[in-house]
């Protein structure tokens, strides 16, 4: 498993509309060759289109919300407005090349069971990719060690996350399901305090720089 830091991928800009984000990150670990993309938990479709403007065949795109549903219809493939956790998909097996988790894990009841059933639609050589914040984020570290635990409108404590994770936790999450993870992300913007404390302590710090992990995994 790949487990170095990986500045050389973009970085993702975080905040209040995450869902409106393009998500260059994840638009960057993409495969080249992949012509069926499924993007769960799609918003308003900035990722999806980023990936047609790449040059990607066919991007569908799942999302519970009806407004950002009807948004994504303007730029993918197709769009599907569908509870994950109490619908199967409805899709042939071997369906999708990539299937993009970006940032909707944390807010499902059973991940683990979600994954595990869309297993069957990733193909031969085929990849997901999983993005969730990171829990032991130092900021949320700092709060518990004043004896805080609140949520917020956004970001690592967001109201709706159901689930949270760790680098060891995310990688149990998908080995579970699963899959075999061939690489975890951990982009730090090479200008930043973080970055720099990350260099000096040798990375032995950095899963508490890390705001948040992305994973690479392919089926076991």
């Amino acid at each position: 498993m790949a487990a170095a830091g990986t500045p050389n991928i973009p970085i993702a800009r975080s905040g209040e509309h995450l869902y409106e984000n393009e998500r260059p990150d994840l638009v960057a670990l993409v495969p080249v060759g992949a012509r069926n993309v499924l993007d769960v938990g799609c918003g308003h479709g900035q990722l999806g289109a980023a990936l047609k403007a790449r040059g990607v065949t066919r991007v569908v795109g799942i999302e519970l919300n009806p407004v950002m549903a009807a948004a994504a219809r303007e730029r993918l493939d197709e769009v599907l407005t569908i509870d994950v956790e109490r619908e199967e998909l409805p899709f042939g097996d071997r369906s999708f090349d990539c299937v993009i988790y970006g940032d909707v894990l944390e807010h499902l009841v059973d991940p683990w069971a979600v994954l595990r059933a869309h297993r069957r639609l990733v193909g031969e050589g085929g990849t997901i990719l999983v993005s969730t914040p990171n829990v032991a984020y130092w900021r949320v570290v700092a709060d518990l060690l004043r004896g805080r635990w609140e949520y917020r409108d956004y970001g690592t404590m967001d109201a709706t996350h159901l689930r949270f994770f760790t680098r060891p936790t995310l990688v149990r999450l998908c080995e579970q399901a699963g899959f075999r993870v061939a690489a975890v992300h951990t982009p730090i913007p090479r200008a930043s305090k973080s970055n720099l404390v990350n260099r000096l302590t040798g990375g032995r710090l950095e899963h508490l720089l890390v705001w948040r992990y992305v994973i690479e995994a392919t089926p076991a």
